[in-house]
């Protein structure tokens, strides 16, 4: 049987005694909600509100033993313990002093330490400025106000033309304004209103100084609190680092001569983003890209959150390039998904001349990595140790205490949503990396629950939302009887809560400073079984091309286990129907599911092969996106009711081979997703001209999904360089079923061949 008492630690707690898991699903969840793990209320103030949810759950017979009189009155006297009275005084000299007193002293301690910090002897304001500060935390702290008849009178004398600029008690970096605005002066007002939002809060940071001199001079008795500063530089610096400068950074990069002079150029005094990076990045930065690295460097710590295709990568780079030259930074560890290592390897490479180690392989080979990176041997010197580590979520936990002797300065986490689930090993692992910095990047902050937020601020700075998840949850989620969530309240608090440690920019924001076409390639790793059944048919291949005589049937042969190596890349599938798991298809499924779950975008997914357009139909369809297939066996009629389909939005994702989609305007498409590269290296620019065209109102998206260490990533370099030789021996085919190969051109085949093969 259950009952409530007085006890716990003070003896003066409403305590919760017996089994809450023999109790009703219903009375069970009101017990839960208002009680914490120590079967304590929660909050006294909510006393009133549990007696009210047991009376409708018909909880009497299940607390038989309770004195439910002992406990009213314990809460009426508690209720008078939490009161304090504000009394204003108005003096012969017009002086005005507000005085704070409890009700029935001693206070609870909250109270009564700040009644201490903020009055006097008799409990007089020390400075009549935090008037509005006093009610905000006696607020917070679970006080009840009361208010005498004399202190409207002496507050509207007072805040006539007194003005508070402090900082905000429940937003990080950010500035309100504290003042009575049905007691400002009417001139006072329009002054101070259009430099502040709903919540009084200042929307121009830096423009403050200016701000209180204004009202000052306009006869406002201003008091800006020595808190505001810190945040007040904070906001400054941001703008300076984000500042262009004359000089061109790729000019400069340019102009070094090989990676060594560039390493030896000495940080600028000059704060600014580009001057910080002189020549270390061999690109040039849009502005968007350029406020987001000065937003990164500035705050330290920090969530950037920009739609897909944006430069995150790029932006954390730089970043981490700022503050080796400007802080001493000497390591960066880089955690994302397997699939995306190699691919911030080449970026690193592409954009900078720092060296970049991949951690993976078996147990041995990462010890080895871990050992060198460890070493101080003078053999090594200090250009040739790695600047950039980069390693998966997956090894994290495997290989905690390595990476936490690694001592990383910067910790990057790319597609942070992985760390969502704070209950997750992973997170806990990447949770206790330690990082004087870190950069948190994801497309996708809140997936499916606001708790997946919380989880990734907490990692950011646990001031912003809270060290509690049980407090954020009880204060943001509206949970129904059993548990599970119907909702969401104060969004907008949550949103302002995070806004100076997070930025976000959508595509249409940086719109007009991007270029029409953004290009990138996904380069992903096989799956074991992928590997095995390519490394079988790589081995048939090289047989074949090490024999002495290559007639006709030999090329045709060749031919064909070049496709099938393509073909295991896309998925093992199209060789044996038993193997259905594929790297490509995973990435796929992600793209959609932030492409047009997350954004309602438009997709086109291109492939050579009629076959493999028939799996991702299958695997598509299953997952929910009802996607079209346009190919070459679509009669023509059909063919524009499925491009009318796309273009009026009816139809999110298209599949088309080559044949299906020459000639065809589909610039509803702002995201183009290459599942598998064309021979011809016409075809590519095809396919993605298809939605990058005249007509087309947004950026156009091309993606490029390659495995890594396969053909796919050697024809992609032949692809890249357009060589002679390609165009020679590929020029016309677009399939390699298509292919008749004459006589004079089998030894150029032999030779490009064996070179994608391997």
């Amino acid at each position: 049987m259950a009952k409530l008492v007085l006890g716990g630690r003070r003896g003066t707690d409403i305590v919760f005694q017996g089994n809450r898991q023999f109790l009703p699903a219903g009375i069970r969840q009101v017990i839960n909600a208002y009680f914490n793990n120590w079967n304590t209320l929660r909050d006294i103030a909510q006393y009133p509100n549990l007696i009210g949810e047991l009376g409708d759950a018909r909880a009497d017979r299940h607390f038989l033993g309770t004195d439910w009189e002992r406990l009213h009155a314990h809460y009426q006297a508690e209720l008078q313990r939490y009161t304090v009275v504000l009394h204003g005084e108005r003096g012969a000299d017009g002086s005005v002093r507000f005085i704070a007193r409890a009700f029935k002293p001693p206070p609870p301690r909250g109270i009564n330490e700040l009644l201490k910090a903020l009055t006097g002897q008799g409990g007089v304001l020390k400075d009549n400025f935090d008037i509005w500060r006093l009610e905000k935390l006696l607020a917070r702290a679970k006080a009840k106000l009361q208010f005498t008849r004399e202190f409207v009178p002496a507050l509207a004398a007072f805040a006539n033309r007194a003005v508070s600029f402090e900082e905000s008690l429940s937003f990080m970096r950010q500035v309100q304004a504290y003042h009575s605005p049905e007691h400002l002066d009417p001139a006072l007002h329009a002054l101070l209103h259009g430099e502040i939002d709903e919540l009084h809060t200042l929307r121009q940071p830096t423009a403050l100084p200016q701000l209180a001199a204004s009202l000052s001079k306009a006869g406002a008795k201003v008091r800006v609190h020595p808190t505001v500063g810190p945040v007040v530089q904070h906001y400054m610096a941001l703008a300076k680092a984000a500042e262009p400068t004359d000089e061109d950074p790729a000019a400069s990069a340019a102009g070094s001569a090989g990676g060594e002079k560039a390493a030896s150029v000495k940080p600028a005094s000059d704060p600014r983003v580009e001057a910080q990076l002189g020549g270390a990045l061999k690109t040039r930065l849009y502005p968007f890209q350029r406020e987001g690295v000065a937003f990164l460097v500035v705050n330290r710590r920090a969530l950037l959150a920009d739609d897909m295709g944006l430069g995150k990568t790029l932006q954390a780079i730089a970043g981490a390039l700022c503050l080796k030259r400007r802080m001493g930074l000497s390591r960066v560890l880089i955690v994302c998904p397997a699939s995306l290592k190699y691919q911030w390897q080449a970026e690193i490479h592409r954009f900078t001349r720092e060296r970049c180690e991949v951690i993976g392989g078996d147990k041995d080979e990462r010890q080895s990595i871990y050992a060198a990176a460890a070493s101080r041997g003078s053999f090594i010197s200090a250009e040739d140790r790695p600047f950039f580590y980069v390693v998966n979520y997956e090894l994290v936990h495997r290989d905690l205490d390595a990476l936490k002797a690694l001592a990383p300065g910067l910790l990057v986490l790319d597609e942070a949503q992985r760390v969502k689930n704070f209950r997750a090993k992973t997170t806990q692992a990447v949770f206790t990396l330690p990082a004087q910095y870190a950069f948190v990047l994801t497309g996708t902050p809140l997936e499916n629950q606001l708790m997946e937020l919380y989880t990734i601020m907490r990692f950011i700075d646990e001031r912003a939302l809270g060290k509690n998840p049980l407090a954020f949850r009880d204060r943001y989620v509206i949970l129904d009887r059993f548990g599970s969530i119907t909702g969401y309240r104060l969004v907008e608090e949550v949103s302002r809560k995070i806004a100076a440690l997070t930025m976000r920019r959508t595509r249409e924001q940086a719109l007009h400073e991007l270029p029409d076409l953004v290009q990138n390639n996904v380069w992903l790793d096989l799956t074991d079984t992928q590997r095995q059944i390519y490394r079988e048919l790589r081995g048939q291949a090289r047989e074949l091309l090490s024999a002495g005589a290559w007639d006709a049937a030999g090329t045709q042969n060749a031919f064909t286990l070049l496709q099938r190596l393509r073909e295991v890349c896309d998925t093992p599938e199209l060789i044996d129907p038993a193997y259905t798991e594929s790297q490509k298809l995973a990435e796929l499924r992600a793209i959609l599911e932030e492409q047009v779950g997350a954004l309602n975008c438009q997709v086109l997914v291109f492939t050579q092969w009629t076959r493999v357009g028939e799996i991702l139909m299958r695997d598509l369809g299953a997952a929910g996106y009802e996607p079209e297939f346009l190919h070459g066996g679509v009669p023509t009629p059909k063919r524009q009711e499925l491009v009318d389909r796309f273009q009026s939005g009816a139809t999110r994702v298209l599949i088309s081979t080559d044949a299906g989609g020459l000639g065809l305007n589909l610039q509803a498409a702002s995201y183009v997703v290459n599942y598998d590269l064309p021979f011809n290296p016409a075809k590519l620019q095809q396919r993605i001209a298809r939605a990058h065209r005249l007509g087309q109102k947004h950026t156009v998206f091309a993606v490029n999904l390659l495995c890594r260490a396969t053909v796919e990533e050697k024809l992609w370099g032949i692809l890249n360089e357009k060589l002679s030789l390609f165009e020679e021996v590929f020029g016309g085919i677009s399939d390699p079923d298509e292919a008749r190969v004459g006589v004079p051109v089998q030894r150029s085949l032999r030779e490009l061949l064996s070179t994608l093969i391997g």
